[in-house]
């Protein structure tokens, strides 16, 4: 490779050379004149070229040119005119050609790669700073905001202190897909600037701009029933991060217009809730409460089953009939329904150990409230109804009670 490029080299240095002096005919000697007086006759000029070619025959004879001769001669050496002589077209030919004999792409296929650029030539031109690396950045293929990624390119090419020739020749590299397809169908030299490029990019796709709702929109997002509290606060953050710049103050209101009646609304009433944030850092301690409560409760649950497994049934154990069976749980009811002098302390909330227990079997659900009855504000969890709140629940605080002393909340007891 490298002697074609020392002939090439040469090739060209030869293109802008002077043209070389034009041949002089060689000095003939003239022939020795005979001893003899007067002038001799000159014979003819073909019986002297006869005499002359026998001459050099005898004295130096050339062997004759065979086809083997020709045949160890190279193919396919260029006959090329005298380099004053080359057109253009020629220099590209004999440049090519030698391209192909290193074995490398025909220059001729390269050529429309280089032409038809949306980009005017100073910007092509502009020289890329040495040590430049592309940086990582995510590819823009047609369906995603082109504002966005407008907004992502500019910053990530600002560290770089990126002129704007540069970010013009770097922003088709982030392209892919129908946007890359795109920018090679705009019309030759027409970008001047990439704030031009910028323009025509978003025009282009302005329909997968990202839709961007109003504030009010927020006020129709309510917690649904039996939807957990984690579960309503992300529904909430989602919805409320499409909506830049929205009001802290309005967020505050507006999630706690849509919470459900319940011990955590009640405990956020009593309380001020200064501010989102605020609200946020209470949401997220009440959720981390939720799971450790279900998790002691599905263990409490586990344990309850294996203990049954491991018991006999009352209706199949020896000795007792059906009917003391009955009359033993009528007498367990009447004593749920004493209200014990002294309630054991607990190190929760009732409404914690409610939350704990409620798909316990061993815990006795109350009737309904009556309609229309106490503070129709507060709800109750354990009765499933409007009246008082579950922390207030005189019903609970029995059945808690009951449950402690038959000795299955042992966890929940103080010290």
């Amino acid at each position: 490779m490298e002697e074609h490029q020392t002939e090439m080299l040469t090739l060209l240095r030869n293109l802008g050379a002077p043209p070389a002096p034009p041949l002089q005919p060689a000095r003939v000697d003239p022939l020795p004149q005979p001893n003899q007086g007067g002038a001799q006759e000159v014979p003819p000029r073909h019986e002297m070229s006869e005499e002359y070619s026998e001459t050099a025959s005898s004295a130096h004879p050339i062997p004759r040119r065979t086809r083997a001769d020709h045949q160890h001669e190279p193919a396919n050496e260029a006959r090329l005119p005298p380099p004053e002589r080359f057109t253009r077209e020629e220099i590209r030919e004999v440049i090519a050609e030698e391209y192909r004999k290193v074995g490398a792409r025909d220059v001729r296929a390269l050529r429309p790669l280089c032409q038809g650029s949306p980009l005017i030539p100073q910007i092509l031109e502009h020289p890329i700073p040495n040590g430049f690396k592309l940086p990582s950045i995510e590819t823009f293929d047609g369906t995603d905001d082109p504002l966005e990624h407008v907004n992502h390119f500019t910053t990530i090419m600002r560290i770089y202190n990126a002129p704007d020739q540069l970010l013009c020749q770097v922003f088709p590299a982030t392209l892919k897909g129908q946007a890359r397809t795109w920018f090679h169908s705009l019309r030759a030299s027409t970008i001047a600037s990439f704030a031009e490029l910028a323009r025509q990019f978003v025009d282009q796709f302005i329909a997968n701009r990202r839709i961007v709702r109003d504030p009010s929109h927020l006020s129709g997002i309510r917690q649904n029933e039996g939807e957990s509290l984690k579960d309503f606060f992300r529904r909430f953050s989602a919805e409320a991060r499409q909506i830049p710049g929205v009001d802290q103050e309005l967020l505050r209101g507006v999630f706690l217009g849509g919470l459900r009646p319940g011990g955590f609304y009640s405990a956020l009433m009593r309380e001020t809730v200064a501010s989102y944030p605020d609200l946020v850092y209470r949401v997220e301690a009440q959720i981390t409460a939720d799971e450790a409560i279900e998790a002691h409760r599905q263990q409490f649950d586990d344990n309850q089953k294996r203990k049954r497994e491991k018991e006999p049934s009352p209706q199949h154990q020896e000795g007792r009939s059906r009917q003391e069976h009955q009359n033993e749980k009528h007498r367990r009811d009447h004593q749920r329904d004493q209200p014990p002098r002294d309630y054991t302390p607990l190190n929760t909330s009732m409404t914690n150990v409610f939350h704990a227990i409620q798909g316990n079997e061993a815990l006795r659900r109350p009737r309904p409230l009556a309609k229309n009855t106490g503070d129709q504000t507060k709800y109750c969890e354990f009765h499933r109804g409007q009246g008082h709140d579950t922390e207030d629940c005189s019903k609970l605080k029995k059945e808690i009670e009951y449950l402690v002393k038959q000795g299955l909340l042992g966890r929940f007891l103080r010290g």
